[in-house]
């Protein structure tokens, strides 16, 4: 009922931070409304070599040779902590302060096409998060040859999970909020590049193959922290199987990760200066990523379910070592969806103990001191977290749908958690969350 929408989104500050009853932000809207308009009517007659009764046709029948489309969300909530620091914050949610202004967006894509074959697509989205970035999702151009294959370049989605390409169109999927262990912040849903498609329909199923190449430069949140992240040899492949009301779905993507500055590149060299090279290798923020996936869903008229296994392989200590999962289970009666979720993440990271000697050169002592306080850091910055909710959807009419949903999170002893911080020693933060939103497309 909701994977069938072929939209995406991400977005701009659309709503004033501290009031959900504020006006838009005009000027940002602005900008993106005279963006999409000189899109659509680019000249885009040097991009193919298409006969001109083609391009008169696609120009000539009422303007069907641009079209427009668009997505929402109104989202309020708040926690209400458990366990731990009453000041911790939860997907922006502060301890019993009820805000619209963490997750509410809009979005508007164009698809201008130059025949049936070329086509150029740009999408823009206005969040309401000013820590959330604004602006253009994606602008790419596409060329299908044929009804089996399709070829993007330009700025584009990068399909690491099932909802990847809708992950802003809340009306897509049946969560509020997507499981925060499956749907990581720090796997960043943009790159420049390249992506193929190829689908072959079969007696009773279609089989789809994808590929992506590219590159990524750009600030993503890692370890609850903004960081500069430059990714290259960006390299994917996507296999989906349908049958019916199932889905299967298989991905792999790896990436080198060269450029992340953190403190940790100050203590690795010192390391290396005091001769201890192995323990300055534990603190490498350089090198392969690798993320594998595997998902399955049913969806029919009475009931659905949703699977989803990722695991994270990671050469730098910045990014942990995880596997993560949920699984969503739901009943459809008439316009109403109630559904339960359970998620999980566990995670790991392999530092070495300290071997530097105490005693010797204060200089040395000061140095081990360092790496044990870092040590611990990273270890009680890893995201593990249980998670466990409770939803209602109510499609009250078409294109539109009301949500409510309850959830727990409960943390590891000592680690971050997806919290905004990390719990005492000994504690682990705990929270439950309550939300509602107001999903459409358009």
């Amino acid at each position: 009922m909701y994977s069938s929408l072929n939209i995406q989104a991400k977005s701009e500050q659309v709503l004033c931070r501290r009031s959900p009853y504020k006006k838009f932000i005009a000027p940002r809207v602005f900008k993106l409304v005279v963006a999409f308009l000189i899109l659509g009517f680019i000249p885009l007659n040097t991009l193919a070599n298409d006969t001109p009764d083609d391009k008169t046709k696609a120009r000539n029948n009422n303007l069907d040779w641009l079209k427009t489309s668009g997505f929402g969300r109104i989202v309020g909530g708040y926690i209400d902590v458990t366990s731990g620091n009453e000041d911790l914050r939860f997907v922006d949610y502060e301890n019993k302060d009820f805000s619209f202004s963490n997750q509410s967006l809009i979005g508007m894509q164009v698809d201008a096409s130059y025949s049936k074959k070329l086509k150029l697509s740009a999408q823009a989205v206005a969040h309401s998060n000013e820590k959330r970035e604004s602006g253009i999702e994606w602008l790419y151009l596409s060329y299908k040859p044929n009804d089996k294959l399709t070829t993007k370049i330009g700025k584009l989605r990068l399909p690491f999970f099932n909802y990847s390409d809708v992950i802003n169109v809340g009306y897509a999927y049946q969560w509020i909020t997507p499981p925060r262990q499956v749907y990581l912040d720090y796997l960043f849903s943009n790159y420049n590049g390249v992506n193929v498609q190829y689908s072959q329909a079969l007696e009773d199923a279609i089989i789809q193959i994808e590929g992506s190449y590219g590159q990524f430069d750009d600030d993503i949140m890692v370890q609850g922290q903004s960081t500069n992240v430059k990714v290259d040899d960006l390299r994917g492949v996507v296999l989906k199987f349908i049958d019916g009301a199932y889905t299967t779905r298989l991905s792999y993507h790896e990436g080198f990760v060269f450029d992340v500055v953190t403190p940790l590149d100050t203590l690795a060299e010192n390391l290396v200066i005091a001769g201890f090279n192995r323990q300055a290798d534990v603190f490498n923020t350089k090198g392969k990523v690798s993320t594998s996936q595997f998902g399955i869903a049913y969806n029919s008229l009475t009931y659905f379910y949703d699977i989803e296994i990722i695991s994270i392989d990671s050469d730098i200590i910045t990014i942990s070592d995880s596997n993560s999962g949920q699984i969503t289970v739901g009943y459809n009666v008439n316009d109403l969806s109630i559904y339960a979720n359970y998620a999980v993440s566990l995670a790991h990271t392999d530092i070495l103990a300290n071997q530097i000697p105490l005693g010797l050169d204060p200089r040395l002592d000061q140095l081990s001191f360092v790496y044990d306080q870092t040590s611990e850091k990273v270890q009680n910055s890893q995201d593990e977290l249980q998670s466990y909710s409770l939803g209602l959807r109510w499609d009250f009419r078409p294109n539109f749908a009301l949500k409510f949903e309850i959830s727990r999170h409960i943390g590891e002893k000592n680690k971050r958690a997806f919290f905004s911080a990390s719990p005492a020693t000994g504690d682990q933060n705990s929270v439950v969350l309550y939300q509602t939103a107001l999903e459409w497309v358009f």
